[in-house]
Formats: C-alpha cells, structure tokens, sequence
C-alpha cells in the first residue's frame, strides 16, 4: 500500500486547476445569491426570545419580588420566600434569553439588508445594449433576470 500512496499524491498534484472563464460583461464575475444567508429564521427567533419570552418572565419576576416584600411587610412569615425563590429561578432564563435573542435579532436584520441589496443589485432589467457585430454594429435590448 505504501507505493500507491505516493503515486496517487503525485496525481492529484499534478492535476490542472481549472481555468476561468473570461468575460467582458462585468456581472459575469458576480458571486452567487446568498441564498443560505437571508437571516429570516434568526430575525424570527430572536423576536420571539426578546419580545415573547423574556418580558413575561421578566414581569412574573419583578411581581414575584414585589409579592415577596408585601408579604413579609405584612406577615413575616418565612412563608413569603417562595416568591422570591420563584424569582430566582424565572430571572437568569430570561436573561439568558435576552443574551441570545439580541444578537439573533442583530444578525438576522443584517443578514436581510444584505439579502434586500443582493437582490435589488440583481434584479429583473431591460437594458438597451450596443455590441459589435462581424460587420459593424447590433442594436438591441438586453433582458437579464
């Protein structure tokens, strides 16, 4: 198997790269649609974390500590503890859910505007166009899409 190894290197080596394609239309060189890049499913869940799952928990939070404090103003009782347990457990999930649905929002709403202006750049056109011909000049219209 060694003396394969060595052979199949030198192959792959020597194989040519491919060669470009050589265009004078400039958008020839244009890079593909970002098509796995348009940002909608983060823009989605990041909405969702920020504005439908950390704002309840962050008022059933601060109601909880509000409960607690009335209570032992009013009791005393070693039995008002649990709103503030229930506190401590609802606070960090929704700040964790701050902490990753911003930067999804963020991301997400970039990668849009990037999608937005891709396609704008990209769009549907009719362009009159001038191109030489074997004997002079063609005069037409140029749909690209």
């Amino acid at each position: 198997m060694l003396p394969c190894a060595p052979l199949l290197l030198i192959l792959t080596a020597q194989a040519p790269a491919p060669v470009p394609l050589l265009s004078l239309d400039p958008t020839a060189s244009d890079p593909p649609p970002p098509w796995h890049k348009r940002g909608y499913g983060m823009t989605i869940t990041g909405g969702v974390l920020v504005g439908g799952f950390a704002p309840p928990l962050i008022g059933w939070s601060i109601a909880l500590m509000v409960d607690a404090r009335r209570c032992h103003a009013e009791t005393g009782s070693a039995e008002c503890s649990w709103s503030n347990l229930g506190a401590a457990i609802m606070l960090p999930f929704a700040v964790v859910a701050l902490a990753a649905g911003t930067p999804l929002l963020v991301v997400g709403s970039r990668r849009i505007a990037d999608w937005r202006r891709w396609q704008h750049a990209h769009r549907v056109t009719l362009r009159p166009t001038l191109r030489h011909a074997p004997r002079g000049l063609t005069v037409g219209l140029e749909l690209r899409f």
